[in-house]
């Protein structure tokens, strides 16, 4: 068993045992489990004979789950004979019960909840489905017996028949008001009950365990457990599964509904046959079990109503279908004979607040849209949102002209959606009113291809109404003219910003004219398209943070006790080869959350990030490493965001470098820029060169066309905002790439540069851009092309805006 844990553990999250420690049990002390232990690497230490408290978490684990084991028998009232199934129980129940910090084992082990719904009262009455195949046509369909545990596959059930035989299957039907088979069969008086147990449990374990451990055998597991803990390395403390005494997992819980065990049934299994009956939502009420701090949310109607929140659920359900009709969002009908319809279905939602309590149970009916066909069900489905570079630059001005901001929601957009498709949709599950009827759609509804672009020509048009028009920069901003106010779209939310309150009212009026709007009102600290936007308006400083979406990120991926560190990556990173073993952690994950938050508020981890980016399909142990050195950076930096101010001026400012075949593979060199507005940067990339370079000079000269992009777009959005057109200063440090924008030097260094390349050049000419030399010293963007000294990469930040927001205000 114990060579078998140890490879499930590498083989499933990857995790290499570096130490055994155990007593000296003939079990472990056997000459084959010592030499695989050797010839993995793997160190046996054992401890002294009568010392248990020198390996106090296993035995501490035995003794916690014993006592699991005497409820469970002695509740549901099952013969001693048992034990054996409820130990495997009592495990399975451990695994998913949530430690002091809300989280359960299976939650820390694998990055997701476990899936609780499967779960009955131990020895509650179970009548299970007998198979046709094994029965006569006028023989029972069911036996009865009772639940014992937990099959390897979820929603399988191990029943205890009354013949003693023990059966795996999921078609079972559990009466959970009655306990056991016969109770009488097999009564008992308490003290016998408890005197044989004991018996068992001599035999099991050594008599050491029996012994309850005393505060002196505590401290010394406690103390011998930061001791050994401190030398563990860094991928054996994120695999360790918790630091309390006791925290353990066999199983693991996946979303595609299966589980990996360990045993199987010994003496039977009904396999798996369909199963008609609705599976209600269940809840452990054995005595040990405790307070489980999060409740299963379900999967269908059927099993909303029959758990121990259908009224709360029922009243969702009402709720989400009044707004539905009273939105005119469809018709009964006859079901066309030449159309399939769309089927569609319940999503559940329970909301939390802020201490983890329940806020309110949300349910949303949604069209499946991969029942779709394309051409006759939906055609077009583009349909913008603003972009975080526009966003970040009307914050920034906004914050020069310390103008107002003001917040408006729309409930249930997508239902104000016009379609202009014939679409067909099944009833909602649960609420069929007349057979042979089905749904015609006359607005949109969430889960179509075409929802989110339906809904934004009607916004759009609504604001056309009013005078307002979008950007050529940007089609989710809006407004009336040059100095007039500005409306940004992010879906369903709308931020207003001017100093003309009366207009804003109209806005407001005008829309809930057409929808159901809330006004959030003058923004002092609210959350928007992802950030968390906090603003001094008598002052002009504006914050914007993601420390919740960090705080999130690092506990998704069990970083968050972990020791901070200084800089995203260090300089002297080490890259296995190509031929070191694939990784098995989920780094596609982990990355794609730390591009996500560098692209919107934190560009000291662009870099660090992009070179991570690189290895997404061959990735292995070294760049997982790597990827959680980000993540303690960000432990570190989790209040670190970006803050506009109305000091200064309202220029634009570009800084462009490059690092030369900084890719030892491709050997393509990178690419960095970043504009400012009053010191705070509004824009920056960090990126691989499609191209090879020949030299330093073709290297930035290639980095100067990328920015100049970047410039022409900016000129079009701040003329938008109602600044006179002027030549964008572009900070460079290498004086060769800057003459050769300036004029058409041919020789044989720069001949073979692509035409398109020239763009830098045609910028300057145009005067939408000046090439300005810098010294490297002063390059902002220096830290977005490379690993920088720790000096350096404080510097860059400071230049850029990066600050930490926490004391700030």
């Amino acid at each position: 068993m114990l060579l078998r844990t140890l490879k499930y553990l590498e083989t499933t999250l990857g995790a290499k045992a570096k130490r055994v420690r155990s007593d000296k049990g003939g079990e472990f002390a056997s000459l084959y489990v010592q030499r695989h232990l050797q010839d993995s690497g793997i160190t046996w230490e054992n401890t002294s004979a009568y010392t248990p408290e020198l390996n106090g978490m296993a035995e501490r684990m035995n003794r916690t789950l014993l006592e699991k084991v005497r409820s469970l028998l002695f509740d549901s009232n099952l013969p001693l004979e048992n034990w054996s199934n409820a130990l495997l129980t009592a495990n399975y129940l451990r695994n998913r019960i949530s430690n002091n910090r809300g989280k359960t084992p299976i939650e820390i082990a694998f990055r997701q909840r476990p899936d609780l719904s499967n779960l009955r009262i131990y020895g509650s009455r179970a009548f299970v489905h007998i198979p046709k195949q094994l029965r006569g046509k006028l023989e029972t369909r069911s036996a009865i017996g009772c639940l014992v545990g937990y099959g390897n596959v979820h929603s399988v059930y191990r029943i205890l028949l009354s013949d003693g035989t023990v059966v795996e299957s999921r078609n079972v039907t559990f009466d959970e008001s009655v306990v056991g088979i016969d109770v009488h069969e097999h009564e008992i008086h308490d003290s016998e009950y408890f005197s044989n147990f004991d018996k068992i449990v001599e035999e099991l374990f050594p008599k050491d365990f029996s012994k309850s451990f005393d505060e002196k055998s505590q401290i010394a597991s406690k103390n011998f457990e930061t001791d050994s803990t401190r030398q563990m390395d860094d991928r054996s403390q994120e695999y360790s599964i918790s630091n309390e005494i006791g925290e353990t997992f066999l199983e693991k819980v996946q979303n595609n509904s299966k589980d990996l065990g360990f045993q199987k049934a010994p003496n039977g299994n009904f396999g798996n046959t369909e199963d008609d009956e609705s599976q209600d939502s269940g809840y452990v009420a054995n005595q040990f079990v405790g307070i489980i701090s999060t409740v299963s949310e379900p999967r269908s109607v059927e099993e909303a109503l029959k758990g121990d929140f259908s009224e709360q659920w029922l009243e969702a359900l009402n709720r989400e279908l009044e707004s539905l009709t009273g939105n005119c969002t469809w018709e009964l009908v006859d079901r066309p004979q030449d159309r399939i319809p769309v089927r569609c279905k319940w999503v559940f939602k329970i909301k939390y607040n802020v201490n983890g309590q329940i806020d309110r149970f949300k349910c949303r009916l949604v069209a499946k849209g991969f029942t779709q066909k394309p051409g006759l069900d939906y055609d077009e489905v583009f349909s913008p949102v603003v972009r975080h570079n526009t966003i970040r630059t009307v914050l920034a001005v906004a914050a020069a002209r310390k103008l107002k901001i003001r917040l408006f929601d729309v409930v249930t957009a997508f239902l104000n959606g016009e379609l202009h498709e014939e679409i067909f949709m099944e009833q909602p599950p649960g609420f069929v009113h007349e057979g042979g009827k089905v749904l015609k759609l006359r607005k949109a509804i969430y889960g179509l291809k075409q929802a989110s672009r339906a809904w934004n020509q009607v916004l759009v048009q609504a604001l056309k109404e009013i005078n307002f028009s979008e950007s050529t920069a940007d089609p989710c901003l809006f407004s009336k003219g040059p100095n007039d106010p500005y409306i940004m779209i992010y879906v369903d939310d709308l931020v207003f910003i001017g100093e003309d309150e009366v207009t804003s009212n109209e806005v407001l009026l005008h829309l809930q004219g057409k929808f159901e709007v809330r006004d959030l009102g003058q923004v002092v600290k609210q959350k928007f398209a992802g950030y968390t936007l906090d603003y001094d308006q008598r002052n002009g400083i504006i914050r914007l943070n993601q420390s919740l979406y960090v705080q999130t990120i690092l506990e998704r991926f069990g970083m968050e006790s972990a020791n901070p560190r200084k800089l995203p990556m260090e300089k002297d990173t080490k890259w296995y080869t190509a031929t070191a073993e694939p990784c098995k952690m989920p780094y596609m994950e982990l990355v794609g959350a730390l591009m996500y938050l560098c692209t919107c508020t934190r560009p000291d981890i662009s870099f660090a990030v992009g070179v991570l980016a690189r290895s997404m399909a061959n990735a292995n142990e070294s760049h997982w490493n790597a990827a959680k050195g980000v993540l303690r950076y960000l432990k570190g930096t989790i209040n670190y965001g970006l803050q506009f101010s109305s000091n200064g001026n309202s220029d634009l400012i570009g800084y462009v470098d490059s690092d030369y075949a900084s890719d030892l593979r491709t050997r393509r060199s990178t690419t960095g820029y970043a504009f400012t507005i009053n010191g705070s940067v509004v824009s920056w990339k960090s990126r691989l060169q499609p191209t090879v370079a020949l030299s330093t000079t073709e290297a930035e000269y290639m980095a100067l066309s990328d920015a100049c992009k970047e410039a022409q777009w900016f000129q079009y959005l701040m003329e938008f905002l109602g600044f006179k057109s002027k030549s964008i200063p572009m900070f460079c440090d290498n004086d060769a790439a800057l003459k050769l924008s300036e004029n058409p030097i041919v020789h044989e260094r720069s001949k073979h540069i692509d035409v398109r390349k020239h763009y830098a050049r045609e910028c300057q000419q145009r005067g939408i851009v000046k090439a300005i030399y810098i010294r490297t010293s002063d390059q902002a963007a220096d830290f977005l092309t490379k690993v920088v000294p720790r000096e350096m990469f404080l510097k860059c930040k400071t230049l850029l805006g990066v600050a930490c927001l926490e004391n700030s205000r």
